[in-house]
């Protein structure tokens, strides 16, 4: 009885790890769609002739409350490739000191960015989510067999 209560216990967390990665994978996904449409946020608002960039940030902390790029150092928590992120924090520092033209084409430079690297991250998702997930139960199931 013991016996089987491990192997219970042992497929149950194996296939909690292949769910956990899978989300990570999702979260991932999310947070860079998530940065692309800010990005097309602030775009529209440069556009429109507001270029204060007090009410800009407070008009996307209003719209995308808890978005990770937002915060002041949460860019370095989103798992983004490292190039990336050097882009996104050299971005948000040049934002108060450039012309309006120069902030139109980086803001265009890196909503392209963020979604090229949403559907290359997207794609990893739909190839390797549903394998984390069995892959977990597997590893379990055979642990289990391995184990009686």
């Amino acid at each position: 009885m013991l016996l089987f209560a491990g192997c219970i216990l042992i497929i149950s967390a194996s296939t909690a790890a292949g769910a956990y990665m899978s989300s990570q994978l999702r979260s991932k996904c999310e947070e860079l769609k998530k940065s692309a449409e800010i990005f097309e946020f602030i775009s529209i608002y440069l556009i429109s002739g507001s270029y204060d960039s007090a009410e800009i940030f407070s008009a996307l902390r209003e719209r995308f409350p808890g978005a990770v790029v937002l915060q002041a150092d949460g860019i370095d928590s989103t798992g983004f490739s490292g190039n990336l992120v050097l882009k996104l924090k050299t971005y948000f520092e040049k934002f108060g000191s450039s012309d309006l033209d120069s902030l139109l084409s980086m803001t265009g430079l890196m909503k392209k960015e963020l979604e090229s690297e949403y559907l290359a991250a997207k794609e990893k998702y739909e190839k390797n989510g549903r394998l984390y997930r069995v892959m977990g139960l597997c590893a379990g199931s055979m642990l289990a067999l391995m184990i009686i």
